[in-house]
């Protein structure tokens, strides 16, 4: 199985890059810049880089980051230097409750660019999770010293197997035997302002559609009705709110009470 590492330069949306770097409008800034989201397929083993740059200027001999991953998409292995840390102590704890706690301290400072460190994972199952990595901690240098933007918490979502571009076909069939409802996509994708997704019944059932934005809020209910077994497609009308990534999740409930539930990403640009 090959390793993927996230590289900004190749524009790879399969990762993460952190990059914390110092912009000129005050020198005690530091600024916080994040990919959209992590995104592979089921079983795919993934490097997330976290890069810092353009520190000459600041004194940062100390960092602590915490950050919080959902164990049922992602299985973190292992937290490793990058090659920024020279000197000093990076102290690393994968805990059990789902969350990265590193600590770092040097009498020296950081300096030039390159990575901080890496997470070492893999992505584990089928699903969507807008705070799927989450980072909850974040404090460069010596307290109150440098304002971090943005502000934490802040969600990173995962997005695992749910494009049909990036589904294996043997993913699909495992599902496929439990499964109510199919979701087929939308189209167009990207789209301005309206799309139309399109589902599959497979027998009656009570379904509900909900889309969500990035940040893991509601935006919009289509769906909320027993449907016959068949194939439906819905519009939807995405005028007034910001560009940026949203998730379909349909749910449908049988009259067993068998429940099935399936998510996808569109992606609005005006």
């Amino acid at each position: 199985m090959n390793t993927h590492i996230i590289s900004k330069s190749l524009c790879l949306t399969l990762f993460v890059m952190v990059i914390i770097g110092l912009k000129s409008v005050r020198s005690q800034d530091i600024y916080l810049e994040l990919l959209e989201e992590i995104k592979g397929e089921a079983g795919q083993v993934i490097t997330i880089e976290f890069t810092i740059s353009d520190l000459e200027d600041l004194e940062v001999r100390n960092f602590d980051i915490h950050i919080a991953f959902d164990p049922e998409l992602i299985d973190v292995h292992q937290v490793t230097d990058g090659p920024v840390i020279q000197s000093g102590s990076i102290f690393k704890n994968i805990t059990e409750d789902h969350r990265i706690k590193l600590s770092y301290a040097s009498v020296n400072k950081l300096k030039g660019d390159g990575v901080l460190f890496r997470i070492d994972a893999t992505l584990i199952a089928t699903g969507v999770n807008p705070q799927g990595m989450t980072i909850n901690r974040l404090d460069i240098g010596e307290p109150g010293r440098y304002v971090i933007s943005p502000q934490t918490p802040h969600n990173i979502p995962v997005v695992v197997g749910t494009n049909s571009s990036i589904v294996n076909e043997s993913v699909q069939n495992e599902n496929k035997q439990n499964k109510l409802v199919y979701h087929k996509g939308n189209y167009p994708n990207p789209f301005n302002p309206h799309t139309t997704i399109t589902y599959h019944v497979e027998n009656q059932a009570h379904v509900l559609i909900r889309i969500y934005n990035s940040a893991g809020q509601l935006v919009s209910t289509l769906i909320n009705e027993t449907q016959s077994a068949g194939t439906y497609s819905i519009p939807w009308n995405a005028s007034g709110l910001n560009s940026g990534l949203f998730i379909t999740e349909i749910i449908a409930i049988n009259e067993y009470g068998a429940k099935s539930r399936t998510t996808d990403i569109m992606t609005f640009i005006k």
